[in-house]
């Protein structure tokens, strides 16, 4: 159970960790209303290189990196509509994320996870063993 949750823990992480300080600007435009339910490409695209960089200075190897961060932005097309992308960043850059969004960022770190394990199995052989207390 604890590998579980240190995966899940290392998951929820790497999304945070692709918005964390994240401040959008958009010039007029670029600007999307805020009813538009697609989100910026080009914010998903920085989004994700954020993700990869974090993740690969965490020491994961680079197929762990691309399958997280791709998976972690397909869930926030598919989970988001642009008003709640932009209040998470928010709540992210502010380090105050409501119970709704931790709850979407810990079910966006459990089907994540799911589909690493399904795609890497071999993944669990490549991470460093658990240090055993006596």
């Amino acid at each position: 159970m604890m590998k579980k949750a240190n995966h899940l823990a290392a998951i929820v992480f790497v999304a945070v960790l692709i918005l964390s300080g994240f401040q959008p600007v958009l010039s007029d435009e670029q600007a999307i209303s805020p009813s538009q339910q697609t989100l910026p490409a080009d914010k998903l695209a920085e989004d994700k290189a954020r993700c990869k960089l974090g993740c690969g200075q965490s020491g994961q190897p680079d197929d762990v990196c691309e399958l997280v961060c791709q998976c972690t932005v397909d869930k926030f097309k598919q989970g988001l509509d642009y008003q709640r992308y932009m209040l998470l960043l928010d709540e992210l850059d502010k380090r105050k994320v409501s119970i709704e969004n931790q709850i979407f960022l810990t079910e966006v770190g459990n089907a994540c996870n799911a589909e690493l394990d399904k795609s890497i199995p071999e993944r669990i052989t490549r991470l460093p063993k658990p240090i055993k207390k006596n």
